[in-house]
């Protein structure tokens, strides 16, 4: 949530009476959940320009959001957008956000950005209900479980895979025009066709058929490749 919730009251406390003792702060932080590494996360309201200059004025000289770092190759469900995001915001917390991210979406997909800008705009939608419903203390929990399907209902998740078979097709003009380029956008499409893919087997591999199951794995399979 924004740093200025209730909810923050006491993390805006702790920050402003280490700020009173020391003119040189770390603030190391966190925009991940550790034990579901394939679902979104909402802390796109946190950090934000409320929340960097808050931060400043408090004597935060260096910050390390950590988010999602282990993995061999990239990140799925956004997280990419969320690191490019802290590059620039962390830098420079005054900055527009909405700009960068259009700037990101424009350059990692091509042909393909805007529908992957709607499928973007319809994930940050579900996940700030899923913020809404979930009971836990925070999202960012060790112990939080993301594997609910009232978090993510049947027709939302199919919805993402229908939109994702537009983003492919818009990107199959490249194929014979610039088939490098094609290579490069379809990877980063690949790497958050992922999130909803697993979400779907995951949640919901008893309401699929045979052969759809089998599909998705397949699709899975090469896109993880």
């Amino acid at each position: 949530s924004s740093i200025y919730e209730d909810s923050n009251t006491a993390g805006r406390e702790n920050l402003k009476n280490w700020g009173k003792i020391s003119d040189e702060i770390l603030l190391w932080t966190y925009s991940t959940t550790f034990s579901h590494y394939m679902y979104p996360v909402d802390t796109y309201n946190f950090y934000g320009k409320d929340a960097y200059e808050f931060f400043a004025a408090n004597n935060v000289k260096l910050i390390y959001n950590q988010s999602q770092v282990t993995q061999n190759g990239t990140c799925t469900a956004w997280h990419n957008l969320k690191a490019y995001l802290d590059s620039k915001l962390e830098w420079d917390g005054t900055r527009n956000a909405q700009y960068y991210t259009d700037k990101y979406i424009n350059a990692m997909f091509g042909k393909a950005a805007p529908e992957m800008k709607k499928i973007y705009e319809s994930v940050r939608l579900r996940i700030g209900i899923v913020k809404t419903m979930y009971n836990g203390t925070t999202l960012l929990s060790g112990v939080t479980d993301l594997d609910d399907k009232n978090f993510w209902p049947y027709l939302t998740v199919k919805s993402w895979l229908d939109m994702y078979d537009k983003a492919y097709a818009a990107l199959d003009e490249y194929k014979l025009s610039d088939p490098k380029a094609y290579e490069v956008y379809k990877a980063h499409v690949d790497a958050e066709f992922l999130s909803p893919a697993y979400i779907m087997l995951n949640l919901y591999s008893g309401d699929l058929s045979a052969t759809e199951s089998a599909q998705l794995k397949d699709r899975f399979r090469a896109a993880v490749k």
